[in-house]
Parts: C-alpha cells; sequence; structure tokens
C-alpha cells in the first residue's frame, strides 16, 4: 500500500521562526527524531513552541506527516543561516528512534519512500540524499547511521527505481510468467515491445508480425483522394516523412519533430473531440506507461494513443457519466472483433476478442468478461473487424483495404 502524506500547516506567525526563507530545494537532509512520539506529534510540537527548529516530515510506522512547505526553508542541519543544508534541504525526521525495534524499522521503510518520491518529483538522482552529519558532524540519524547508512540509501534508490518504472517489485515481477492466457472469449497477451507507427496504407499491408489498427482515426477526402486523421491524441514513429502522401501533409508535418508525430484533441480536424480530455494510454521515455484523460499528450510520452474507457482505477466506467462526456457517440460500439490495451501493474497487455452488445461499455460485457484478470486499466482501439495480424488472419475472412493513419506494433 502507498504511504500516506498528509499536512499540516504552519501557523503563519510561525513564518519568522521556523521558516522565514523562500527555498529552492537541491537536496534531501535524512534525521532520526531521537524519541519514540508519532509522526503528528513530532510535527505538532515543532509547530508550537517558540524554538528555531523546524523540518520538512516526520515520518512514523504508519504515515508522513507534513509540517513546512517545501518552499519554505527549515533550521535542522546545524550549517547556520546561510548553509546549503538549512537553506537548501528538505528534512525527514524518521520517528521511534529512541527505542528502535519494529516500529522504527517500519517509520525508516516510509521514511525511504518518502525520499524516493521526492527524488522522482524533483527529478533527482540518488546522490541528493544527504544525512544531519554532513553539515554538522552530529551523529545524526544516530540509528540509522547504527544500522548502515549506504543500507537506507539502497533501500531509497531500490524503491525510486521502482517508481520510476525502471525495476519491478516482487509481487509484480511473478506477472510475467502470464505471457497469453483466454478469458471468456478474449485473448489476452503481454507485450514486450510495443510501439506506434504511422500507417497510412492497407491494414492488410503491415510488416510487422504483429500488429493491430491503432486509434481512431476519420475519413477525410481532398482533390478525389482519401485518407484518414487521428481523432482524440497520438504520439507515435514517423519513420520517413517522404511516405506522406500529399494530401495528408499540411495535416500531419506541423506536427512532426525529430521523427515522431504529436497531435492532441485541440489539434483534431474532428469537432467531435477537440479541445476534450480524452482516455489516453501513455508510455514516457522514463517511468512506467499510465492511463490518464487528457486533451493533449505530454512532452515526456514516447508513445500516446487514445481510445474507449472500460477499465479505470480498476473500476467499471459509466458510459453515460464518463465516457459519452468525452465525445464517444454510438458509433464505434457495434458489436465485432475488438482490440484493448491494458495495464497491470507495469505490464501491457493487448487484449483480443468479439464483443456481443451494441455497446459493450454501458453493458459492462468486456469489463465483466476480464474483471478478474486484474487490469487497472483497459481502453478499447479501433473497432469494427480492427485487423489483427496475429490472431485473425484466417482463410476466407474478406478485411477492407481502408487506410488507418496508425498501427500498434508488438
Amino acid at each position: 500500500m502507498a504511504l500516506t502524506i498528509r499536512k499540516l500547516e504552519m501557523p503563519a506567525s510561525q513564518y519568522s521562526i521556523k521558516c522565514p526563507y523562500i527555498m529552492n530545494p537541491t537536496r534531501i537532509v535524512i534525521h532520526n527524531t531521537a524519541n519514540d512520539a508519532p509522526a503528528e506529534n513530532e510535527i505538532r510540537y515543532m509547530q508550537t513552541n517558540s524554538a528555531q527548529t523546524s523540518f520538512h516530515f516526520a515520518v512514523d510506522d504508519k504515515e508522513a506527516v507534513q509540517g513546512v512547505d517545501l518552499w519554505r526553508n527549515a533550521w535542522h542541519a546545524g550549517d547556520g543561516g546561510t548553509g546549503k543544508g538549512n537553506r537548501e534541504g528538505i528534512a525527514i525526521e524518521i520517528c521511534y528512534s529512541k527505542s528502535g525495534g519494529e516500529r522504527f524499522t517500519k517509520a525508516e521503510e516510509n521514511a525511504a519512500e518518502l525520499a524516493a518520491k521526492l527524488l522522482i518529483d524533483f527529478g533527482w538522482g540518488i546522490d541528493k540524499i544527504t544525512k544531519h552529519q554532513d553539515y554538522s558532524g552530529k551523529y545524526c540519524p544516530h540509528r540509522t547511521l547504527d544500522l548502515g547508512w549506504s543500507r537506507f540509501v539502497q533501500m531509497v534508490e531500490k524503491k525510486r527505481r521502482i517508481m520510476a518504472g525502471i525495476d519491478k517489485p516482487a509481487e509484480e515481477k511473478k506477472e510475467e510468467d502470464v505471457k497469453k492466457t483466454t478469458m471468456n472469449g478474449y485473448t489476452i497477451e503481454r507485450v514486450s515491445d510495443f510501439s506506434i507507427i504511422y500507417w497510412d496504407k492497407s491494414k492488410k499491408k503491415g510488416t510487422a508480425s504483429s500488429y493491430i489498427n491503432g486509434g481512431f482515426f476519420a475519413p477525410y477526402k481532398e482533390n478525389n483522394l482519401s485518407f484518414t486523421l487521428p481523432v482524440g491524441n497520438l504520439v507515435c514513429d514517423v519513420t520517413g516523412e517522404s511516405t506522406l502522401k500529399w494530401a495528408v501533409r499540411k495535416y500531419w508535418e506541423p506536427y512532426i519533430q525529430n521523427g515522431k508525430f504529436r497531435y492532441g484533441t485541440k489539434d483534431n480536424a474532428s469537432q467531435q473531440f477537440k479541445g476534450k480530455a480524452v482516455t489516453t494510454f501513455v508510455i514516457p521515455h522514463t517511468g512506467r506507461p499510465y492511463v490518464k484523460e487528457m486533451t493533449a499528450p505530454p512532452s515526456t510520452a514516447r508513445y500516446a494513443i487514445s481510445g474507449i474507457p472500460v477499465i479505470r482505477d480498476g473500476a467499471d466506467v459509466s458510459y453515460n457519466n464518463f465516457v459519452k462526456p468525452q465525445g464517444w457517440d454510438a458509433s464505434p460500439f457495434y458489436a465485432t472483433n475488438r482490440n484493448f490495451i491494458g495495464l497491470k501493474g507495469t505490464s501491457i497487455y493487448i487484449v483480443s476478442g468479439k464483443s456481443k452488445t451494441s455497446n459493450f461499455v454501458a453493458s459492462s460485457e468486456v469489463y465483466n468478461a476480464v474483471k478478474d484478470f486484474g487490469f487497472s486499466d483497459l481502453i478499447a482501439l479501433d473497432g469494427g473487424t480492427s485487423y489483427y495480424h496475429k490472431y485473425n488472419n484466417k482463410a476466407g475472412i474478406v478485411w477492407s483495404d481502408r487506410e488507418v493513419n496508425n498501427i500498434v506494433c508488438f
């Protein structure tokens, strides 16, 4: 379970004593409290006494409590009024260090999680973890030092790498045993090599070993040439701009840079989704993949693609209250072969099957079929006999030659 972090506001009357300066943090400073009070008690006492001593967080075995804003300094490092510890350091006090034991062990683990989160939030590396001793010579954090400082730093780094999506926690690594399975008529396959590419060609002619139609698109015509344009958000690879058809160029080229096409709902030629926050699957350049409602893909996205939300945060979604307001009308919901992108932990899955109802979200049909797999998120991609090269290329099936603007390869 993620660490609970809550805030107790510093009284404004105490600013001049406890946190008088605006601060641009550059590091984290670890302390031990040297007593056995819980985090809330430590923060409330710090905020109400008349001494200068102050700190940003206290962490116990259950939670982290913040008592000073991160944009204000605190007096904790013992290096004076201009010292980098006091003026640039985020102070974390670890509780229950007087007696130690299980409560301290858990508090220290929670402090490592908080420190890892701060490293991620500020874009810092593990070198930004420092100790009180580094600034004043005081033997603090005393119990953490007794147990081994490098041990604590390694604990923070391990948590940072998991949060950043570089490593996977042990319980999520077990998912990799599930490479491919079926569930209530749907094929579920874990993806090891995911990409989205521009593909303004017949969907039957893809050269990747496994691919599906990607994001939803709308048909357009110009000078008797038919082509398609994306709807929603999209970030994909454009391997050769010379392959863009001339009619498409004026729509695509303004959004191409460094071999990537980046397109948001504010750019949509289709008014159906224009400017709306649409559910979008994102793979960032660093960190774990995620699903979020957005009007434009973030600059950090390596790939992004919009789709119909089916499962969000592990729960069924309401068509009328959640899906329809994004711009989705009845047209993409008819019964047909369908493809989905699913997230479980940090693993990506391609899900394929045939829906039977005219609105598979309103009926909860797909949710009920795959909910037991444990997806945190599942979005539907383009429908209508969507081409699934790996599983649906069977004799007797006639695929249309409609050209698409992107395909998902895996």
